[in-house]
């Protein structure tokens, strides 16, 4: 390619030129000349006057440009534009020929604009066949406006890019807010199989980056290894790093948005709405509530209360009330079934049946509770007899025969 530089004296005729000596395009003027008469233009573009060069440079547009462009004050307006605005007053430029033949020319053109960046621009100058003052003139080429063909064209790659991606997008709250979970769950993940993909793959990768630190660790880490921390002095271990310890990302590589999150706390709800007597109602909301993002969960919702030891009395209140109680280990076993069974001779309990299995089921827990402490107590020695043979076991299976006639003995007291 053959690059061309500008005639400073040729064109230094062109760059002060009045409104009324602006250069008209002629078949004189060769493809170059009119390359060059628009870019030094263009670049003193106030000399001799405010947007001479623009002028100038609309007196070689073509005719059917200038159809479409025009009028001049339109035509300034692109030319201020985000595309074109880099040529006017740029500082230098250099041009290389890309293409030439007798009624066409194409050049490149490389730009340093005032800030100091540089652009290129691809320029064809053709000559001009019509009759007329402008035949066998050199002037740029016709712009033409983008093709029908063209837009509906790319209008079909993006569709397809949408619906290869599956990004288009899906109206969650338009739809039926009574459909089936799994309903839902699939319109989910078809509309975020790409996401999901990348998640796992981000997953995956971090797990192997973890086992790679988890690596150096174990071979270079010093056997203790003291590190501060706010609060107090802390210490890692080698061993913590051997293998047989998996180095694990804490994050569920099925789970990448908030608003998944969401849709499957909103599932739970609905699941259990359906069967609250088989579900933890205080955990499922507070998974909901996790999900929102909601802090200070514990002032909005309350704890059940958590069953505490109580005396006889109370349990009675409880069973009349209808409100659960419990035995618990440690009680006087003896004087709570006492209790009971005085509580269930009353007119009052033989009537309400309710009243009597809750009382009978408690009793049944004292006796059982009664009786494991009893063992406890009998075979004290031979429990922790098995509690240490059974941490053995895992290096010598064999120990496991032996704990046979342990197990048995206490067995047969039961």
């Amino acid at each position: 390619m053959k690059i061309l530089f500008k005639l400073s004296l040729f064109f230094f005729l062109f760059t002060n030129v009045s409104n009324a000596d602006l250069v008209k395009p002629n078949s004189t003027l060769k493809p170059f000349d009119v390359l060059m008469i628009q870019l030094n233009s263009l670049k003193n573009n106030n000399t001799p006057y405010e947007d001479a060069g623009i002028e100038q440079t609309w007196e070689f547009a073509h005719p059917i440009n200038k159809a479409s462009t025009g009028p001049l004050e339109r035509f300034k307006q692109m030319i201020y534009g985000e595309s074109y605005k880099i040529l006017i007053s740029h500082e230098n430029n250099k041009i290389i020929i890309l293409k030439e033949s007798a009624k066409k020319f194409v050049y490149k053109v490389y730009v340093l604009s005032k800030d100091k960046k540089r652009y290129y621009y691809i320029w064809q100058i053709e000559k001009v066949e019509r009759e007329g003052n402008l035949k066998d003139a050199f002037m740029m080429l016709p712009f033409k406006e983008p093709s029908q063909t063209l837009l509906q064209l790319m209008g079909v790659v993006v569709s397809a890019g949408q619906r290869f991606a599956s990004i288009a997008d899906l109206q969650v709250g338009d739809g039926n807010q009574q459909a089936a979970v799994g309903t839902t769950v699939a319109m989910l993940e078809r509309g975020s199989r790409v996401m999901s993909a990348i998640h796992k793959r981000l997953y995956a990768a971090m797990k192997k980056e973890f086992g790679l630190l988890a690596r150096i660790f174990k071979l270079y880490l010093p056997p203790i290894y003291p590190y501060d921390v706010v609060g107090g002095q802390r210490q890692i271990k080698q061993l913590d790093f051997d293998d047989r310890v998996d180095i694990l990302p804490v994050a569920d590589p099925n789970i990448f948005s908030q608003t998944q999150r969401i849709s499957l706390a909103q599932t739970e709800l609905q699941l259990a709405a359906s069967n609250p007597q088989i579900h933890n109602q205080y955990e499922i909301y507070r998974n909901m509530y996790e999900a929102l993002g909601v802090k200070d969960i514990d002032l909005i919702l309350k704890k059940p209360p958590q069953p505490m030891p109580k005396d006889p009395a109370l349990e009675h209140i409880d069973a009349l009330a209808g409100l659960p109680f419990q035995a618990f280990p440690g009680q006087d076993h003896r004087a709570h079934i006492t209790a009971h069974l005085n509580f269930l001779a009353t007119n009052m309990v033989r009537t309400a049946p309710m009243v009597t299995a809750a009382v009978e089921k408690n009793c049944l827990e004292h006796i059982s509770l009664m009786a494991q402490e009893q063992i406890e107590l009998e075979f004290k020695d031979e429990l922790q007899q098995l509690a240490q043979m059974q941490q053995m076991m895992q290096q010598n299976p064999q120990i496991q025969q032996q704990m046979v006639p342990l197990q048995q003995k206490i067995e047969a007291r039961k």
